[in-house]
């Protein structure tokens, strides 16, 4: 059966990942990366004759097309851009792809007239990775309502949403009910091989705060650290300026994963030196985080993490388990935890066991890349 899935599949000539930045220079280098931010590429181009990736460009070009994407963006909120993806070359190759997989729906969005045009004969099937697009109220109900306009202009056109967030995939079942069959969850999952525990020697009281999206409470962080001047902390983002006022224990290093600013071979040094990887994060639907948390417990680095809504799926984790839950980003609450961390399971080997084998039985490479064959064919 498997061989006649396989022989099946093979007759199809073409796939097509859509990314922002960052895949097509990895796959250049000579470098050892993880496969996560790939979004099955690696598994599924094997079924295809060819395969090919687009990428946002890079260039800032002021022509029609971005004029008309910072309409649409301040109309409605939603990414637009248009300029960054639209050309015809681009349009060839999704008009000779069977299948489209969009990494996140800012390429989706942007790439969605080519969609709509190609959706006139339906020759092919789009799949598009979903993160914080729905319930996002603003106060202006004109803007709301454009919003939900282009949202369900999207939805059409779209064969499968993929909702990285179990609480973004509930609400949209229980407000889109009627396309329902078009959504699916399936939570972000990690390259176990890649991130991988090393016994290291780790640096005397180090706690690592990393990531850029806008849901990490970067103010929060800076005044945490400032008051737990017996801790040594490691920030890498772009969203810190280096003139911020950064208190004297924070080493504060410039990181883009999408620039490959620091290499993953660092970024996971850092992570295995560091005795705790903190998530201080703004309440959302949007599941943030999530890449961090489970690279660092694959690494064996325990996590704390604001407990939001948009935690991804919580039946498991279990707090002072697998993981550290803060209810809130209050500067005592997690003052607190941290001293109890440090207190009580810094050297915790059950701990660093249990957070590792949360990430291999649930969130592995293998088991995501199946569950996304198993929607497009």
């Amino acid at each position: 059966m498997l061989l006649i899935i396989n022989l099946q599949i093979m007759t199809h000539n073409q796939i097509t990942f859509v990314y922002q930045s960052g895949r097509i220079e990895r796959l250049k280098s000579d470098e050892t990366f993880p496969l996560e931010f790939f979004y099955g590429f690696d598994y599924l181009k094997n079924y295809f004759k060819t395969n090919e990736i687009i990428e946002f460009y890079k260039d800032e070009v002021k022509n029609i097309l971005y004029y008309i994407s910072n309409l649409l963006i301040k109309i409605s909120g939603l990414p637009f851009l248009f300029h960054k993806i639209m050309s015809i070359e681009n349009y060839k190759i999704f008009k000779n792809s069977n299948v489209i997989v969009f990494s996140n729906q800012r390429v989706a969005f942007s790439s969605l007239p080519i969609l709509i045009f190609m959706n006139l004969s339906r020759r092919n099937k789009s799949l598009v990775f979903v993160m914080g697009l729905f319930n996002v109220i603003h106060k202006n109900k004109l803007k709301n309502f454009l919003r939900k306009f282009f949202i369900n202009i999207f939805i059409k056109n779209i064969d499968h949403l993929v909702f990285l967030s179990k609480g973004e995939y509930e609400f949209v079942i229980k407000n889109y009910s009627n396309v329902s069959n078009k959504f699916t969850f399936l939570p972000f999952s990690v390259d176990t091989k890649f991130w991988k525990y090393q016994k290291t020697k780790k640096n005397k009281n180090q706690i690592l705060f990393i990531g850029n999206d806008g849901k990490r409470d970067y103010d929060f962080v800076i005044k945490l650290a400032r008051k737990l001047k017996e801790f040594n902390f490691v920030f890498i983002t772009n969203k810190i300026p280096i003139n911020s006022n950064i208190p004297q224990n924070v080493e504060l290093q410039s990181g883009s994963w999408h620039e490959n600013t620091l290499s993953d071979k660092e970024i996971k040094k850092i992570y295995c030196e560091s005795y705790l990887t903190i998530i201080p994060l703004k309440e959302s639907l949007q599941p943030s985080g999530q890449s961090v948390a489970l690279q660092s417990m694959s690494c064996g680095t325990p996590v704390m993490i604001t407990k939001t809504q948009g935690f991804w799926e919580i039946e498991n984790f279990k707090d002072e388990k697998n993981i550290f839950f803060v209810s809130e980003n209050n500067i005592d609450l997690w003052e607190a935890k941290i001293n109890n961390f440090f207190k009580l399971y810094k050297n915790d080997k059950n701990l660093v066991k249990n957070s590792i084998d949360t990430i291999h039985k649930n969130y592995s490479m293998l088991k995501f890349n199946s569950k996304i064959e198993k929607l497009l064919f």
